[in-house]
């Protein structure tokens, strides 16, 4: 089961990854759908849930480190899986990770 401080950990790096895309359209929409992803998921509970979410969350961030590192463009055909793995709402993890069972 994942610790607070890992789920902490996870969010300050997708959040990194998300500041570093160059264009200001990018930045924004990723610093938002990571922070709104994450609000949206911490009073989940079921321990199952919350590991898929983080495996979910590890795999956007991966996804993301390669499009920051390719430096693609705007045209990038990898533009609409971004955005497509951001728009899912259920992809970073919530409540179970804060306490101790």
């Amino acid at each position: 089961m994942a610790t607070a401080r890992e789920v902490l950990q996870l969010y300050r790096q997708m959040l990194r990854v998300g500041k570093s895309f160059s264009s200001y359209n990018y930045r924004m929409y990723a610093t938002r759908r990571i922070k709104d992803a994450f609000k949206e998921n911490k009073n989940i509970t079921d321990p199952e849930k919350i590991k898929s979410l983080i495996m979910k969350a590890q795999d956007t961030q991966s996804f993301c480190l390669r499009l920051v590192h390719n430096r693609c463009s705007l045209s990038c055909p990898l533009e609409e899986e971004l955005k497509i793995m951001l728009d899912q709402p259920s992809y970073v993890t919530g409540a179970m990770a804060y306490r101790k069972v």
